[in-house]
């Protein structure tokens, strides 16, 4: 390519000329300007020896530019990079520099090129393994997963752009292997339509990484020189100053010269695919068919030649005397200009005119040689001798001549759309563009070219020409994104369909440098089926490496998606050595669950151990790109993995029965539970975490009665694990006990043993005592033979059932006494913390109550089984004894619906030791005095145990005689004190909205609804919601204004104006449903009413605001609780079934008035910045809602009205006083005499009440 091209070219952009570089050596000059020695070297960043302004900005570029620049702080991102440098590399000439005699070798590779690399033989055999696969080109191409990571690793932080290139390399070496794949592979396997397809794959992929290098080493120079270049640009009167200064200045100009050469950079690399035959070529004379027609002709003119052709063979003789040439000749005509035009498609203009003047045309060679632009180098040089001129001075007449050739019809289209792309024709360029590629580059070489002309003409250098190129060229105004635009608009079904597909859209987001855009794209493709291919996955998560360490500014969550499918991907295909460093990209926390994810389905012990060492290696970021110490968090990592599968599946305690039947089968669940401790045993700093993982798995295996299962969780943990937890707390200096923590992890470990070991020695005793000796049997009439035979078989018989005694009698030692270790275990019990200081589980320390209640009773009843089964019924006795002692207090641990079963387990026993004392008895009559005084008491103890000892059994009555009662009334007074100091404490510390807490109590008092009518605690019937409109609505206005009430007045008030309710209601039934009262009724309503006036009028937080709530609140609840009587007697329903119809009517209520009357973000908003303990006490709060309405309904039910009517005098007391001491309201004199009013005339209300409800059952109960 002539030096003199306006064109920058991206040097070393194609396969070819990067290999030819390599053979180069190039040292960068160390002074300040640096000038080419040859036209064969380039300046060290990187534009080629067709780009004179590279010279310009690199003389002006000081030293300190070439130094490893911080990218982060050059592109303004606000992050450190930690992957940049700018390293110069090796130049070679972009010319190909053909031979003249060799030219068609150099276009046109053999067809055995592609096995000149390596040997034949190794490539044979891989090929024959590869295609026994059924997929050939994954199988082939599976290997890029570990070659990419081992490229990023091996690239230092600062050579980002030798590790695209590397990418690229990698890329291509593939393809070519795939490529020798298809070459030997039947052409009618389907497998061969596979391998192409991820051939192309990934070939598209080896341009990408071209392109992303190409812009962003200009983007990233050019924003290092930004502010260090001087302003140097000065009038000129060459058009070629002008150009440069143009493509220094323009960096749309400049990154769209980029695009173009890269799109001619992938043709170039293919131009080898060109099939026509070139044998023609040769051929020197021009159009030799139609010459030699004419000299037929010439020389017998009457031999009958009856077509008409040219008369003359100059270059316009076809057009000017409209005459054709020979068939031949147009034939050859049409596959040169075809393939001229690919030549210039692929930026070889030079090879294109050395090929026309090979075949002739040394005038069509002429013709493409005028767009070069004019600069006399004399007018500002002072040299002694004068310097050639370049360029054409007449280049504007040479342009429009070119484009109305382009315009003329008449030509062939090739060669319309050679003379096109010279003068920037873009509707004679676009028909002959088939591809994606080539239409781009259509569109970005016309842009270069309609902004250099732009550029000549605005600088004054433009003669007044006799023809002017059209004006709709002239004015154009190309941008970028204007050009995808256009594509989006073709008419062309291949193209629009091109630019749908996954690369050429990355493609356009990196040439439009538009990030937020390509992310947007990567988050659709992610959320779409099928699933993205595999290798564009790969490319997706190391572009987003990339653009991380430039620090470049990408929206964090699509990153995270991409990694998060690499991830997975690399999890399906099983690429174990490659999961953690991509899994270390993750922000911290979603790293752990990713990986303790993956680790989950890692079973064999070598591979866990792998991968938790790669973990601890692997590369880590914080979320704000912070580089901290290497390695994943190990140990949050293997506890999540333990967690996860622990808690999966997971059944609640079940009861076991008593009796020691068979133990249940270990699942492969059990299993998977039982092997997930090993991640904990690596390492030696995770035993105190190993040990508490395992006490939780085997405390399900035990309330599950699955004993081997937990015995092989037990023999997971190493034996030393104690030892180690104390040597690693003393290693760290600590002089303090052990954390309370590790110290209860620790005893429930040694009760779990004693537990184990307990049942394996009854396991082991049972087995022994079903295994005794067989007496054997003395035979009938037996001969003197068989007698002595029997005789010595009895003998055999004594002597192993003595040695089966005696090991029977050592086993049942040994299992009373590991029994014994457990019900007796020392210091508080078994599975009872030592320490009580530890934070707070309450599961697990549900579980060990649990397991206190289902075990300890299965001990006792074994041990039972043990010493009743040997004859030591006086030993039963005594274990009776230790069970209903206050010292140990064994019983407590046991329901009361077993202890009928403790009488009639204990019973034998008694009877047993009561027959022995008898026969004891007759045996000692010869000496009563002696004999009788020790048996009596012996007796006397013996009758007391018949019926399993009466205080034990009286003792467990009495633990639940009335607890019912005390519980139900204790939940009502708590529920009903709690709910209004907890929703005063809500509004007065958080200001939650009023409305929205009302809703959150409908809601949660629904939802226990539903539960209590799973419970069967009441039976729904089936309600119009017509009917129960107006209660719902009231119920709002009942709930919502007396939380209101209580957020503008203080307790005292609150709780007073609460009282005024029953006058109310009086009232309205008086006047609304004609109901009658009596005079000592409507005497209690004066001082309750006066006492709430004085009340409220002397309340030192008085407010009018607070005065109107109160009274609608009144009012309203009046209202509602009428309608609700009414209600219940119109639909003959009780309250619970009309509440479980009323709350979700009454919550869609105020879910429409939520946002007219209460802010949904910001301060004090619904959504707004609630913290996480107001959170806490709003859902409380609901809670404690549900339980009052819960309570009252039980003790009404269980008790009277008139016990209720009481306790709620009692609350109402315990209100006032809470209200005074919790939110310090103030309570003056007149106050108090309010309040004593209230109360006298709550009180005298009740009474009366309750009197006449009295007096009408006993009118009933005396009529006939």
């Amino acid at each position: 390519m002539d030096w003199n091209s306006p064109v920058v070219r991206e040097f070393e952009v194609t396969r070819a000329a990067r290999r030819r570089s390599k053979k180069a050596a190039f040292t960068l000059a160390q002074d300040d300007a640096f000038t080419p020695a040859s036209g064969t070297m380039t300046p060290g960043w990187a534009p080629s020896r067709a780009t004179p302004l590279s010279l310009f900005k690199q003389s002006c570029t000081p030293r300190s530019a070439l130094r490893n620049p911080d990218v982060s702080a050059i592109l303004r991102t606000g992050s450190k990079s930690s992957r940049f440098v700018n390293t110069p590399h090796a130049k070679g000439s972009l010319s190909v520099n053909l031979d003249e005699s060799d030219w068609t070798n150099t276009l046109y590779p053999s067809p055995m090129s592609v096995f000149e690399d390596g040997s034949f033989t190794d490539e044979v055999n891989m090929s024959a393994v590869m295609l026994k696969e059924d997929d050939p080109g994954e199988a082939a191409a599976v290997s890029l997963f570990p070659e990419f990571l081992q490229s990023y690793l091996h690239h230092s932080s600062s050579a980002v752009f030798d590790l695209l290139e590397d990418y690229e390399t990698i890329c291509q070496e593939k393809v070519k292997t795939l490529q020798k794949l298809v070459l030997r592979s039947a052409t009618t396997q389907q497998k061969t339509s596979k391998t192409a397809s991820v051939a192309w794959l990934l070939e598209q992929e080896a341009v990408t990484w071209r392109l992303i290098t190409s812009l962003y080493r200009d983007r990233i120079q050019t924003a290092m020189e930004d502010g260090l270049m001087m302003d140097v640009t000065a009038p000129s009167e060459s058009e070629k100053v002008i150009m440069e200064q143009l493509f220094q200045r323009d960096g749309v100009v400049r990154q769209s010269q980029l695009v173009v050469d890269w799109l001619e950079s992938i043709a170039k690399d293919d131009i080898g695919d060109f099939s026509d035959n070139i044998e023609y070529y040769a051929k020197t004379v021009y159009w030799e068919n139609t010459l030699h027609t004419l000299k037929l002709r010439r020389d017998k003119p009457m031999a009958g030649f009856s077509r008409p052709l040219v008369t003359e063979l100059d270059p316009d003789a076809p057009i000017r005397q409209k005459r054709p040439l020979a068939d031949l000749d147009r034939e050859d005509d049409a596959r040169l200009l075809r393939y001229l035009f690919t030549l210039i498609r692929a930026g070889m203009t030079d090879e294109a005119q050395r090929l026309c003047k090979r075949c002739g045309q040394a005038w069509r060679a002429a013709t493409l040689e005028g767009w070069k632009l004019y600069h006399d180098p004399n007018i500002n040089g002072g040299g002694a001798e004068l310097e050639p001129v370049e360029g054409n001075p007449h280049r504007c007449v040479w342009k429009v001549c070119c484009w109305r050739m382009a315009e003329e019809e008449q030509f062939n289209r090739h060669e319309r759309a050679i003379y096109a792309v010279m003068s920037g024709n873009l509707r004679q360029l676009l028909p002959v563009c088939e591809t994606w590629e080539d239409t781009v580059w259509a569109y970005f070489r016309v842009l270069v070219d309609t902004l250099v002309e732009q550029e000549m003409r605005s600088s004054g250098l433009s003669h007044e020409e006799l023809e002017e190129l059209p004006r709709e060229y002239l004015e154009a105004s190309w941008t970028m994104e204007k050009v995808f635009e256009e594509l989006q608009a073709t008419e062309s079904k291949s193209v629009l369909e091109a630019t749908r597909e996954h690369y050429h859209v990355i493609q356009k987001f990196v040439i439009l440098s538009d990030l937020d855009g390509l992310m947007e794209e990567f988050s659709d493709w992610l959320g779409r089926t099928p699933p993205l291919p595999g290798h564009l996955l790969r490319f997706m998560t190391h572009l987003v490496l990339f653009y991380r360490s430039l620090g470049m500014q990408l929206k964090e969550e699509v990153c995270v998606d991409v990694l998060k499918a690499y991830i997975s991907l690399l999890v399906k295909e099983k690429q174990l050595e490659l999961i953690a460093f991509y899994v270390s990209h993750l922000p911290i926390e979603m790293a752990v669950t990713q990986y303790a994810r993956f680790l989950e389905e890692v079973t064999e012990n070598e591979q866990r151990r792998r991968c938790l060492e790669l973990a601890s290696k692997a590369e880590t970021k914080s979320e704000n790109d912070v580089v901290v110490p290497p390695g994943l968090d190990v140990a949050t990592i293997t506890k999540t993995v333990v967690e996860t599968v622990r808690e999966r599946d997971s059944e609640e305690f079940s009861h076991h029965d008593l009796t020691p039947a068979l133990d249940t089968g270990t699942t492969a669940e059990d299993q998977q539970k039982i092997d997930v401790i090993d991640w904990l045993v690596f390492d030696p700093a995770q035993r105190a975490e190993a040990l508490k993982q395992s006490n939780a798995i085997m405390r399900k295996f035990l309330a599950s009665k699955k004993h081997e299962a937990a015995k092989l969780v037990f023999a997971k943990v190493p034996k030393d694990s104690m030892r180690e937890i104390y040597h690693q707390w003393e290693e760290q200096g600590m002089n303090m006990p052990l954390p309370a923590e590790e110290e209860n992890a620790i005893r429930e470990h040694l009760c779990i043993r004693a537990y184990l070991e307990a049942h394996e020695a009854f396991n082991e005793w049972f087995r022994h005592l079903n295994s005794s000796p067989v007496k054997p049997t003395a035979p009938a009439q037996a001969k003197f033979t068989e007698k002595v035979a029997y005789e010595m078989k009895e003998k055999e018989y004594k002597m192993e059932f003595e040695n089966w005694q005696g090991r029977l009698e050592a086993l049942t030692e040994e299992v009373k006494e590991r029994i014994y270790n457990v019900l007796l275990f020392v210091d508080g019990g078994w599975m009872v913390d030592v320490r009580e200081d530890a934070e707070e589980d309450s599961e697990r320390s549900v579980q060990m109550a649990l397991l206190r209640r289902l075990c300890l009773p299965m001990m006792t009843f074994l041990l039972l089984t043990v010493l009743q089964r040997t004859a030591r019924h006086q030993e039963s006795l005594r274990l009776a004894d230790i069970i209903a002692s206050d010292q140990h207090r064994l019983y407590e641990r046991n329901l009361r619906t077993r202890a009928p079963r403790w009488n009639s387990g204990f019973a034998p026993s008694a009877r047993a030791a009561c027959s022995e004392s008898a026969r004891a008895s007759r045996e000692r009559r010869g000496n009563v005095a002696l004999r009788d005084v020790p048996s009596r008491p012996q007796a006397a103890r013996s009758s007391r145990r018949v019926p399993l000892r009466p205080a034990m059994s009286a003792r467990l009555r009495d633990l639940f005689s009335h607890g019912r009662l005390a519980a139900g009334l204790l939940l009502n007074l708590l529920a009903s004190t709690c709910i209004v100091f907890l929703n005063k404490w809500i509004y007065v510390h958080y200001g939650f909205p009023n409305v929205t807490l009302t809703l959150v109590h409908f809601v949660l008092t629904w939802l226990g609804l539903v539960v209590c009518r799973q419970m069967h605690v009441f039976s729904p019937k089936v309600l119009r919601p017509s009917s129960i409109v107006l209660l719902a609505l009231s119920f709002c206005g009942f709930v919502a204004f007396t939380n209101l009430s209580l957020q503008s007045n203080t307790i005292g008030t609150y709780q007073l104006a609460k009282a005024m309710t029953t006058p109310v209601i009086i009232a309205i039934q008086t006047v609304y449903y004609r109901k009658t009262f009596s005079n000592k009724i409507k005497i209690t309503l004066v001082p309750i009413t006066l006492g709430v006036m004085l009340n409220s009028y002397y309340d030192v937080k008085f407010n009018l605001l607070g005065i109107v709530f109160a009274t609608l609140g009144v009012f309203v609840t009046s209202l509602y609780q009428v309608w609700v009587g009414t209600k219940q007697h119109e639909l003959q329903v009780n309250s619970m079934q009309l509440l479980y119809y009323q709350a979700p009517m009454s919550s869609a209520f105020l879910l429409l008035l939520v946002p007219f009357f209460e802010p949904l973000t910001g301060e004090g908003g619904i959504f707004g910045p609630w913290s996480l303990q107001a959170l806490v006490m709003v859902f409380l709060s609901g809670i404690i809602a549900f339980l009052v309405n819960l309570s009252i309904y039980w003790i009404i039910g269980n008790t009277s009205p008139l016990t209720y009517n009481m306790f709620g005098h009692f609350k109402f007391c315990i209100t006032l006083l809470g209200g005074y001491m919790l939110f310090h309201d103030p309570l003056s004199l007149h106050q108090g005499l309010g309040i004593l009013c209230t109360l006298s005339g709550i009180l005298a209300y009740t009474h009366f009440k309750l009197a006449e409800q009295e007096e009408g059952k006993s009118r009933l109960t005396q009529r006939p």
